[in-house]
Parts: C-alpha cells; sequence; structure tokens
C-alpha cells in the first residue's frame, strides 16, 4: 500500500522517520519501503492554510492512504493523556465573526458555506477511512487557529460544540483536502493536554508522541 504520512512539524515525525531509517529501505528522499508498504513522509506546516496548500502539493496521485498523525488537545478528561484517538470527524471551528456581546456566530451560520455541500454535512467532515482498519477510540475534534486556553473560550467552545472532543489546528483542513482529493485518510492523535487555561506544565507531549508514533508504526509494518 501507497501511505502518505503527513505531520505539521518535523518534531511530530521525529519518531516514525527515526525507526524507518534503521529498519526501512530508504528508496528516495520522500520514500521508504517497508514490508508491503511504500511510506512518504511530509511536513505539511501548523494551521489550516498551510495544511491546505501542503495537501494540494503533495504527491497524492496514486496513494491507497494518507494518516496525518499529531497531537492533540482534550475536552474530555475521561481520556488518559497520551491516549490515541482518531478524529474520524472534525470541523472548523473559529471561522466566522465575533458578535457585539461576545458570541460567536461561524460562516455556517452566516450562510456564507453551505452546512452541507460536499464534503460536509452539518458542517462535519468525516474521515474516508475505507482503506485502513484502526482499533483507536473514534472521536470528533475540532480544528482553530488559536488553541483555546481561557475559562470562557472553553465555555462558549463546549456550548457551541458540545460533542468536540479533540482539538487541532489542521485535522478538518486534512480531512477536507482528502475528500476533495477523493483520498482514503484517516487523523491519528494522542491526547497531549486537557483542554484547560493554559499551563503547559501539565501537558505531555512527549509521551503523546511516544504513543502515536508506536501506534503508527504498527500500521506501517502490516
Amino acid at each position: 500500500m501507497k501511505i502518505l504520512l503527513v505531520a505539521a512539524t518535523s518534531y511530530e515525525l521525529t519518531g516514525i522517520l527515526d525507526y524507518l531509517d534503521k529498519k526501512a529501505r530508504k528508496v528516495s528522499f520522500f520514500e521508504y519501503e517497508l514490508n508491503s508498504n511504500h511510506i512518504f513522509p511530509m511536513v505539511l506546516g501548523v494551521g489550516s492554510f498551510m495544511t491546505g496548500y501542503g495537501m494540494a502539493k503533495s504527491p497524492t496521485k496514486g496513494m491507497d492512504m494518507a494518516i496525518q498523525i499529531g497531537i492533540g488537545g482534550s475536552f474530555d478528561k475521561s481520556l488518559e493523556l497520551g491516549t490515541v484517538v482518531e478524529v474520524s470527524t472534525d470541523q472548523f471551528a473559529d471561522i466566522g465573526v465575533s458578535e457585539a456581546d461576545g458570541r460567536f456566530t461561524s460562516a455556517f451560520d452566516l450562510g456564507l458555506i453551505d452546512a452541507n455541500t460536499f464534503p460536509f454535512s452539518n458542517e462535519i467532515v468525516t474521515a474516508n477511512n475505507k482503506n485502513l482498519s484502526v482499533s483507536a477510540p473514534k472521536v470528533h475534534g475540532i480544528t482553530v487557529n488559536r488553541v483555546t486556553g481561557t475559562e470562557d473560550e472553553i465555555v462558549q467552545i463546549r456550548q457551541k460544540y458540545p460533542n468536540a472532543v479533540c482539538e487541532s489546528m489542521e485535522g478538518a483542513a486534512f480531512l477536507y483536502a482528502c475528500r476533495m482529493l477523493d483520498l482514503p485518510g484517516t487523523q491519528l492523535r494522542s491526547i497531549s493536554n486537557y483542554i484547560e487555561p493554559r499551563n503547559r506544565d501539565n501537558w505531555k507531549v512527549e509521551l503523546a508522541l511516544e504513543r502515536v508514533s508506536g501506534y503508527v508504526i504498527e500500521i506501517l509494518e502490516r
């Protein structure tokens, strides 16, 4: 299987690249062969705009699968830090306007984007993961340009998107690009922190990266 493996930063791919350098055959600068899989790692950049552009410029033609690897924050504190999840549905959560009373009105609410025009269904983009079996818990995500970090923001987000479990800066853009490019794709993230008033001392980034890297390596070894 030909797998496009993408991340926002090289830091998030380090563990997997170290493994591939040791265990896989390097076909070219951007291609590794491991068992029957050909893996194409790409760093797309941080945020939705870099992710969208990066996916458009990536070698998606002929790929059987795209996997986005990363970390994310969780609104659900029953998920232990380091838990790997499949963000199978995602939505853009901060495209819109701030009203005079502080409320957020999305571009969908304003009618600027049709909430049910492909690939959206009620504002949500759903992963097309037909080529890969994933056992990680499936969760709903939201994608933002500014990570939520104050109590007021958390309350507002929870009221607007009560089903959201995972927050990232790239997920919905990745799934949107995959659907528009007709490329099967899945978003795998490990929970690095809880969504709470910002406190980096409580984050477990190294643990999260170790867990999600190990999970994806198991997939690549199949």
